[in-house]
C-alpha cells in the first residue's frame, strides 16, 4: 500500500505543480497571481502527508504503539512554529 500511495501522491503532486498558476488565478483571482509560486512548492506536502498517513494508520496503530503514533504530530507542530518564525520573517510568504 505504500507503493500505491506514493504513485497516487506523485500523480496529484505533479498535477498541482503543473496547474498551480492556472488554479490560483481561477480560484483566487488575478490579484493573487503571485501566490502560484507558493502553491507550486507547497504541493510537495501531499507526498509526505500521504506517506505518513499510511505509515501511521497501518503500521503504528496496528501494532498498538499509540504513544509513538502521536509523537510525530507534536514534534511536527512544534517544528512548524519554530521554522515559520525564522523563515517567514526572512522570506515572507515564500518562507511559510
Amino acid at each position: 500500500s505504500l507503493n500505491y500511495t506514493l504513485i497516487v501522491a506523485l500523480f496529484f503532486t505533479s498535477l498541482l505543480m503543473v496547474n498551480s498558476s492556472n488554479f490560483v488565478n481561477w480560484y483566487y483571482g488575478d490579484s493573487f497571481a503571485s501566490m502560484a509560486n507558493n502553491m507550486y512548492w507547497v504541493s510537495l506536502i501531499v507526498i509526505f502527508i500521504s506517506y505518513g498517513g499510511v505509515f501511521s494508520n497501518q503500521y503504528m496503530l496496528a501494532k498498538g504503539q499509540y504513544k509513538r503514533f502521536s509523537l510525530p504530530y507534536y514534534l511536527g507542530g512544534i517544528l512548524n512554529i519554530l521554522l515559520n518564525v525564522v523563515f517567514v520573517s526572512t522570506f515572507s510568504a515564500n518562507g511559510g
